[in-house]
């Protein structure tokens, strides 16, 4: 096993049992207790687990990460109404980063008519999706599999995404500020995402009423790195005229 796959299920045992050791996470990964100890120590150094004596505990978080299934049936109009802004800025034959989002599915729904389009993603609702659409051509980012998300992240996801130079990079999030800009729950989507937006022409954030003037654990596009927002909702004045005033578009 790969140690970075080893290193998410650290993450994900502890968040669902509530506490590990040492010992028991040597003995499931067939690894020395050194190993182990080094895994908890990185994971720790990047704010993903606690590290204490003999074991590791979760990081007490507010930001609380929903399962995908449970997210796509969640502010259906809405999402459906951006994904109709989103697609009309799509021309033929363009490259796009489609991240894992319940939002972009709702985008990678509407595009079957565009030709000429490839799509590349970490996400396996998304290459489902489009797999019924000749016109696209879907290219898989690799990586380990997060279940929760139905997303792939990891050093291999973050490997194949630099290989790429984009046209747009249409991304929902957790949360949209001006402060923190666009934010994710999850540390290891953000890399992907960060990565994503490094690679790409213009980054567009596709955010309904539930995400705006709120942020989350992590941020993968500072304020001045989104090109657009695309929104269900008239944003409060004082937002708007800040972004504005920075050159981002409001759809």
């Amino acid at each position: 096993m790969l140690p970075e796959k080893r290193r998410a299920d650290i993450v994900e045992d502890l968040n669902s049992s509530g506490s590990i050791t040492v010992s028991k996470l040597s003995d499931k990964f067939n690894v020395t207790e050194e190993t182990i100890r080094k895994d908890l120590e990185k994971l720790d150094h990047q704010g993903l687990i606690k590290r204490i004596h003999g074991g590791a505990v979760p990081v007490k978080s507010n930001f609380n990460e929903l399962s995908f299934n449970i997210r796509k049936e969640k502010n259906i109009k809405e999402k459906n109404k951006i994904a109709e802004k989103a697609v009309e800025l799509i021309e033929e034959n363009s490259i796009l980063f489609l991240d894992a989002s319940t939002t972009c599915l709702f985008l990678a729904k509407k595009i079957s008519s565009i030709k000429g389009l490839t799509v590349i993603t970490n996400s396996i609702r998304i290459m489902f999706e489009l797999s019924k659409n000749n016109n696209v051509s879907v290219i898989s980012t690799g990586g380990y599999l997060r279940s929760k998300s139905l997303s792939l992240v990891g050093s291999l996801a973050n490997e194949t995404v630099k290989k790429y130079n984009v046209n747009y990079f249409f991304a929902s999030c957790s949360g949209l500020s001006i402060k923190a800009g666009a934010t994710e729950t999850n540390e290891f989507e953000t890399e992907v995402k960060i990565s994503m937006v490094e690679q790409s022409e213009k980054t567009i954030i596709l955010a309904d009423h539930s995400k705006i003037d709120k942020s989350s654990l992590t941020t993968f596009a500072k304020i001045d790195q989104i090109d657009m927002i695309i929104t269900d909702d008239i944003l409060e004045n004082k937002m708007k005229n800040i972004l504005q005033e920075m050159n981002i578009k409001i759809k």
